[in-house]
């Protein structure tokens, strides 16, 4: 009787362990995504005295920001492959655009391993000279 009662006891513990393990392991998958906005006293310069930015303008008009967010992408998708000297791209958002093309552009520098991105008000600058992630 001692015996069952103890190999109940260890069942019980084994499963509640692997349950909580489980529980944790869900819970670790949520994902976030960090933004450190650029502030104007920063040594980093982020203007046309710093280098030739491609400016690509984000308006709210849904098929002409589509094809700009194309642009965006395949940008940073061929810098990678060339590894150009330019200084990056600056994206400007209009007071018509979408906070989800903000969170698309975000994205994209995940996805291309962009290591530094400086928002700033209603602008991202991407600077792409050494930025990429090996």
């Amino acid at each position: 009787m001692i015996n069952l009662g103890l190999i109940f006891i260890c069942i019980s513990a084994l499963i509640t362990i692997l349950v909580t393990k489980t529980e944790k392991r869900i819970s670790q998958n949520e994902r976030a995504i960090e933004i450190i906005f650029w502030n104007p006293s920063s040594p980093i310069k982020f203007d046309t005295a710093y280098g030739p930015y491609k400016k690509v303008v984000i308006t709210g008009f849904k098929k002409v920001d589509s094809l700009r967010l194309i642009e965006i992408r395949n940008f940073l998708i061929e810098y990678k492959k060339t590894n150009k000297n330019n200084c990056g791209v600056h994206i400007v958002f209009g007071d018509n655009s979408k906070y989800g093309d903000f969170i698309k552009v975000i994205d994209y520098c995940l996805q291309e391993s962009v290591r530094v991105y400086a928002p700033y008000k209603n602008n991202i600058w991407i600077p792409t000279r050494r930025n990429m992630k090996k």
